[in-house]
């Protein structure tokens, strides 16, 4: 897996975190002036060097696109 942190996958409305990790990275409050907060979690997990994995949960989750 590349380590570069712009190479990040993660978006959408469902990101699950182990509260260690989320806390490692600082959570939303790290990020909080960023509007592409989806995005930027996931360069702070790969800055990190912590561990995560994209899941297609198209079948297990269902959600409303907002305007």
């Amino acid at each position: 897996m590349p380590q570069n942190p712009h190479l990040s996958a993660t978006f959408g409305q469902f990101i699950l975190f182990e509260l260690g990790a989320y806390k490692a990275i600082g959570g939303h409050k790290a990020i909080a002036a960023n509007l592409f907060d989806d995005f930027e979690l996931g360069r702070l997990i790969k800055r990190k060097g912590l561990k995560w994995m994209l899941f297609d949960g198209s079948n297990w989750v269902q959600v409303l696109a907002y305007k």
